[in-house]
């Protein structure tokens, strides 16, 4: 693929998730025309990201973030307990949210 085949892809691609998915194979049919490779890479891109569902719209970290937001969670963090796969050892500070 050269850089001029790319740039058809990426441009097809872009505006075919910007049309509703029932209107994507007939955007993608009429601008593909014959060319078979072309309409193979446009729709291999589009069912991948068909397929990727939320995979990377959420950070991976927001789960554990949730976990640290729970009421009294510090207070349950003592010597010897487990984070994930980190053991609490001892405590290091004890602060507030507003510390200058």
């Amino acid at each position: 693929m050269n850089s001029e085949q790319w740039q058809q892809i990426k441009i097809i691609v872009q505006t075919a998730l910007e049309i509703e998915p029932e209107k994507r194979a007939r955007f993608v049919t009429e601008n593909c025309s014959d060319d078979k490779f072309l309409r193979n890479e446009v729709q291999s891109l589009l069912d991948s990201y068909e397929n990727a569902g939320d995979f990377i719209q959420t950070p991976a970290f927001v789960g554990k973030l949730q976990i640290f937001a729970t009421n009294n969670f510090t207070a349950k963090l003592t010597s010897g307990k487990r984070v994930g796969r980190y053991e609490i050892r001892s405590l290091i500070a004890r602060t507030g949210g507003n510390v200058r």
